[in-house]
């Protein structure tokens, strides 16, 4: 699991996802195709721009959930 947080001023750390998505391919790369163990979990506050840019670049490694709530969010892990 990767955490990716938002700024004050509602932006990510584009530098941090491009990091995050080295590891995560790399995890990609090294397990069975069939094996989805890597998730990403955004925090909610960006724009919506910022926010689907940085999904998109990350999808291709992992799946990505949007944190909101405690239970909204153990749902999406569990369906992980």
């Amino acid at each position: 699991m990767q955490p990716i947080g938002v700024s004050d001023d509602r932006r990510v750390d584009w530098g941090y996802i491009y990091q995050s998505y080295g590891k995560l391919a790399d995890l990609k790369k090294a397990t069975a195709q069939a094996v989805h163990n890597r998730v990403v979990v955004m925090e909610q506050g960006a724009s919506a721009d910022e926010f689907g840019r940085a999904a998109t670049v990350l999808s291709e490694a992992a799946r990505v959930v949007s944190y909101q709530d405690d239970k909204e969010f153990a749902d999406l892990l569990m369906a992980a």
